[in-house]
């Protein structure tokens, strides 16, 4: 069985490798805004696709 000095050397070489809240609130925040930016960028891909289809279906209707 192992001493408490080895599972308290065990659980000190793994703290330093934990997040803290300050950590997880950057992450959110980096997520939110990740979301955000891939939020507009299908959108405006979408108005770019309607917008391509609509010219060929008049390019294809005024010949």
């Amino acid at each position: 069985m192992a001493t408490i000095e080895e599972r308290m050397s065990s659980v000190e070489a793994t703290l330093p490798h934990l997040a803290t809240k300050a950590d997880v609130a950057n992450l959110k925040a980096d997520i939110k805004d990740l979301e955000i930016r891939l939020t507009r960028l299908m959108y405006a891909m979408g108005v770019g696709i309607l917008i391509s289809i609509g010219l060929s279906v008049a390019r294809l209707f005024s010949a």
